[in-house]
């Protein structure tokens, strides 16, 4: 039998369900993000899977890059401590984008509804992720699930 899956499944419905035990007060258990910080960061990873805007470049050097985009594959977590290469260098974190983190919440719902619709009606899409290079809709999801998984168990939401 097939080794079930560690990571979320990625309906919009559930995401929901998830969220709602998510306060803008709710500590990490890790990481320097605030619950909003992590929504934003979530949803800005959306925006791009869309090509929204289309990632410039990939941090990831050519010859590693099967290596990384096979690790989407597997059931291994993503890394805790992980910084990610496009963060800035000083271990700042980017501004808020959203007046409060209730509009927060709602425009990354919006947006994972988007990505839902747009790869339905665009299965053949590729855009680049900055560090598992140029995705298909099943590696964006792939991402995604592990993605989420990782930053909803950084706030004890799963």
């Amino acid at each position: 039998m097939a080794k079930q899956s560690p990571f979320i499944d990625l309906t919009v419905k559930n995401v929901q369900k998830i969220l709602n035990g998510l306060t803008d007060s709710t500590p990490a258990l890790w990481g320097k993000m605030s619950p909003q910080q992590m929504i934003e960061h979530l949803e800005q990873a959306v925006l791009v899977s869309l090509g929204e805007p289309e990632a410039d470049q990939c941090f990831t050097p050519e010859e590693q890059l099967e290596k990384w985009q096979d690790s989407l594959y597997n059931h291994r977590k993503m890394p805790k401590e992980f910084t990610a290469p496009f963060l800035p260098a000083d271990g700042s974190l980017p501004e808020l984008v959203h007046k409060n983190f209730e509009v927060a919440k709602q425009s990354f719902i919006d947006n994972l509804k988007r990505f839902v619709v747009y790869y339905k009606e665009n299965p053949q899409a590729e855009h680049m992720n900055f560090v598992f290079g140029k995705l298909n809709k099943e590696m964006w999801e792939l991402m995604h699930k592990k993605h989420f998984t990782h930053h909803f168990q950084q706030f004890g939401l799963i």
